[in-house]
Parts: structure tokens; sequence; C-alpha cells
């Protein structure tokens, strides 16, 4: 899995970031099973010449937390210049589970 600071990001350079900080907790739990899964991804979408590389993590675990906290610092400083930098929120409603 490639991550945003790995040596082998250079390989595929992603135009988005999207960290996810889910409530396993809140809304209909389906933060608490995407957790259980997948936690980092990348996706490519060739016919727009779009890389994303995704990181979901668990917002009430602090140690998850900062661990993550400190990836977002670094991706930001690192890439905010040469991509888009998305942070959502997990939790209530279960909507944006439903997407990813």
């Amino acid at each position: 899995m490639l991550t945003p600071t790995s040596r082998e990001s250079t390989k595929m350079a992603y135009t988005h970031y999207i960290f996810f900080a889910a409530n396993p907790r809140s809304g209909d739990q389906k933060a608490a099973e995407f957790l259980n899964k997948a936690r980092n991804f990348s996706c490519r979408f060739e016919e727009y010449g779009k890389n994303a590389y995704g990181h979901v993590f668990n917002v009430l675990d602090p140690a998850d937390s900062d661990r993550s906290y400190k990836l977002i610092q670094k991706t930001v400083i690192s890439f905010c210049d040469q991509a888009s930098i998305v942070v959502a929120l997990m939790g209530g409603d279960g909507g944006i589970m439903r997407l990813i």
C-alpha cells in the first residue's frame, strides 16, 4: 500500500489525499465496520488522470488519532501545492460511509 510518506509514492503521484476521521460509536455504526476493514487505500481514475489516497482513522482512539493527525500535517506540508487535501468527519447518519 502506498502512503503519502513512503518511498514508493513517487511511482504514483497522488492528485487527492482524503482523510476520514471516523467515530465508530455514532449513527448506525457503519464507521466501526469500516475501521475493521481497510484503513488505507488508493484508487486511480484513469479517464480523468487522477490518483487518490485515502486514510481512515478512529477519532476516539487517542493513539490512532495522534498518528493520523501527524500524517495529515506531514501531507499538508509536503503536498499542499501539488494536490487537493480533504479531511472529512464520519459519524451521525452514516452518509459518508455509504459513499465509500
